[in-house]
């Protein structure tokens, strides 16, 4: 294979990518512009992401709960230990 022949390759390569990087380019830009009116809509009707906000709540009362037994599990290994002497 010649070297012009490898040359050309690669510029067909390049336009390729070239061609690749303007839509992605523009499928960019319209999920940002989508996402701007989005975070918008919220702003102007003080609207709250619930589902987000539910999965929050959920996580935080799984630490709390996982919290609470594990100082139910401490008091009850302590008595265990303190009741065998």
């Amino acid at each position: 294979m010649s070297i012009d022949a490898k040359l050309d390759k690669i510029v067909d390569t390049l336009g390729q990518q070239a061609v690749t990087l303007e839509r992605l380019t523009v499928t960019v830009e319209d999920h940002v512009r989508r996402s701007n009116l989005h975070e918008e809509e919220i702003k102007n009707t003080n609207k709250k992401i619930e589902p987000l906000e539910r999965h929050v709540w959920m996580v935080k009362g799984g630490f709390k709960l996982a919290t609470l037994l594990g100082i139910i599990a401490a008091i009850a290994e302590g008595l265990a230990v303190w009741l065998k002497h």
